[in-house]
């Protein structure tokens, strides 16, 4: 690497750390709109590198499962009797078209075999180069209204990390589905095909499991070589406590507990406190509360009864 390449790999390196220092510099002054429109700005990137990246799997995936599905029963062809071949159509089909490549191609068997394990990667490259064009959509000023506080920010910024970690997946749940699908036009096919043929179904579920299993490593192998090119190379999210600020922020902004008045005893002797105090005594046992009024004229009536003599007679 000559000196010119490396000061420009150093430089750019140094924009990049220049360019998150002036977000962290945004939260340190709480200057919470500035570092909205930093984050928003990076969302939309991210956005928009997970869209592309989604797109490529999926043509990787697709074109990988129908290619190891092919392999797979231009195999077991060599080892098929009549009875089978005639239950199994499609094996047929994928031999001869297997033939008809390595008589076309130059090379032969080994080119054909190479090139067929080359086009998932050799296409998806392609597809990658053409979803560059697509650049992500730009943040406008109608974007950032009502965001300039910490809590705003700090939602923006689990959002970014979010996408973050999504970049560094590998999108292994779609490779899954499309190992799925490697089952379905294999082992299953084969299985089904197997009844109408006057066949063993279950001789060739254990068949198709088998294959299965090989068809995994495939996969396996794949995604990790998928996922090793999408591998998010930037390491600045985890340089800076990016949460320290908001969380500080926050947390003062949040409402205070209510404390414990402790009443003193001039204001317990108050008509006003006994009376409050009684009423929520009542409340709190069950028991009906009466104001004094009411207290002192149901004592005066249960006297009149006991002296005319239909009371209880306890006074």
């Amino acid at each position: 690497m000559d000196d010119r390449k490396r000061y420009k790999q150093y430089t750019k390196r140094i924009r990049r750390m220049e360019d998150h220092t002036l977000c962290e510099q945004y939260l340190k002054d709480h200057r919470w709109g500035k570092a909205y429109e930093w984050i928003e700005a990076k969302v939309r990137v991210y956005q928009n590198r997970v869209a592309r990246r989604l797109v490529v799997a999926n043509v990787f995936g697709l074109l990988m499962s129908v290619i190891a599905a092919f392999f797979t029963w231009v195999v077991l062809y060599p080892s098929a009797d009549k009875k089978e071949l005639k239950a199994f159509p499609l094996a047929t089909l994928c031999n001869d078209l297997f033939l008809k490549l390595c008589e076309e191609i130059p090379g032969g068997k080994p080119a054909v075999i190479g090139g067929l394990i080359a086009v998932p990667f050799i296409v998806s490259a392609v597809v990658a180069l053409i979803s560059l064009v697509f650049r992500p959509r730009k943040t406008t000023d109608k974007d950032s209204v009502n965001r300039r506080s910490a809590k705003a920010v700090k939602e923006r910024l689990e959002l970014l990390q979010k996408l973050r970690e999504k970049c560094d997946q590998g999108y292994m749940t779609a490779f899954f589905l499309y190992f799925l699908l490697i089952v379905v036009l294999t082992g299953l096919t084969m299985t089904i095909s197997a009844v109408p043929g006057g066949l063993n179904p279950f001789e060739y579920l254990i068949v198709g499991a088998v294959c299965a299993v090989v068809q995994a490593g495939v996969v396996f192998v794949c995604a990790w070589v998928f996922s090793w090119f999408c591998t998010n190379k930037e390491t600045w999210f985890s340089i800076y406590d990016w949460y320290k600020v908001l969380d500080s922020v926050i947390d003062k902004d949040k409402p205070k507990k209510e404390t414990y008045i402790r009443v003193s005893d001039r204001v317990k002797e108050t008509e006003f406190y006994k009376e409050k105090f009684n009423e929520y005594y009542a409340q709190y046992t069950g028991t009906p509360y009466e104001t004094p009024e009411q207290e002192a004229a149901r004592i005066a009536r249960e006297i009149e009864l006991d002296l005319s003599g239909d009371g209880r007679w306890d006074y």
